[in-house]
């Protein structure tokens, strides 16, 4: 089986409940008995492809021209690529600021060490690996010159910049009561598209977004999903897997420095599945590509059905 195997893929255990998201007050109400079409499709499904797991045939029927594989590469999984290599010297030369510095210049990049930090935070603090870390993090930060306050609790964490931009921070797992033993930052970020299709289908009006975030640097981005749903009391706010984290939105898009190319509603998920499904298995079409130009794809094939 390709993918995430079906054992680990399952254990994230959907309680049944309705949870109330602390303040942000959304409601989430899990069905008693999970329909499991959507995961068994998912399965199959690879979203992270490298060059060798690209789709290997062009699109046919009433698809043929819809996607270009090869504009879909260049426009995005070079760009990840390079981000990638680029953002590996920026990490390489930490601790030779000269050269680093020289780095940044000759590429006209700026680097986003203060951000880093804040993700450095934030993932301390849904990773629950180390208090104690996480203490020191807060207490370096609270003197940070951008940093207004900065509180943790059992509510969550709350970081209050001097712009009076506030980053509102829930852990995901908890929230959820989410039971995966194999919970770490890599896994997350492996699965973050699957899980983010999951998640969608199950939280009230909540939409499904791709879209582009910053690595290191303002000259490296990379190709991101999460999910976004509007709370009880008004609040956008995003579920970012990779991060294990509940973020109101304008928080995740400043800290991210984030932009949506596309989106998905989460009632649209299970058909948009069994349609597209069989043109992923066949070898016409990858994961990201349907998360990308989903619209483009479902319109064609709904013209087809005609």
């Amino acid at each position: 089986m390709s993918g995430i195997d079906k054992s680990t893929f399952l254990c994230y255990n959907f309680k049944t409940k309705t949870s109330m998201l602390n303040e942000m007050g959304v409601i989430m109400i899990y069905e008693k008995e999970k329909k499991q079409d959507t995961l068994e499709l998912l399965e199959e499904i690879y979203f992270d492809e490298t060059q060798d797991r690209m789709p290997q045939l062009p699109l046919s029927g009433k698809l043929a021209g819809v996607v270009s594989h090869k504009d879909f590469y260049k426009k995005y999984i070079e760009p990840d690529m390079a981000s990638s290599a680029f953002d590996k010297s920026v990490e390489t030369l930490r601790t030779n600021p000269e050269a680093l510095s020289m780095l940044l210049d000759i590429n006209d990049a700026t680097q986003y060490t203060f951000e880093n930090s804040l993700l450095g935070l934030i993932n301390q603090y849904t990773s629950e690996s180390n208090p104690t870390m996480l203490a020191l993090i807060i207490s370096a930060l609270k003197n940070h010159s951008n940093v207004k306050n900065i509180e943790c609790s059992q509510k969550g964490l709350s970081i209050v910049l001097n712009d009076n931009t506030v980053i509102n921070v829930q852990n995901l797992s908890q929230t959820f009561g989410l039971n995966n033993e194999n919970d770490t930052i890599f896994n997350r970020l492996a699965n973050s598209q699957k899980m983010s299709l999951v998640l969608a289908r199950n939280i009230p009006n909540a939409k499904v977004v791709t879209g582009k975030i910053a690595g290191q640097t303002s000259k490296s981005s990379y190709l991101h999903t999460w999910v976004e749903t509007t709370a009880k009391d008004g609040q956008k706010v995003v579920f970012d897997y990779s991060m294990n984290a509940i973020i109101n939105k304008d928080g995740f898009y400043n800290l991210r420095h984030a932009s949506q190319v596309s989106s998905i509603n989460g009632a649209e998920i299970s058909s948009d599945l069994e349609k597209v499904y069989p043109i992923i298995l066949a070898g016409e079409l990858s994961g990201k590509e349907y998360l990308v130009c989903r619209d483009l794809i479902i319109e064609a094939l709904s013209e087809s059905e005609k």
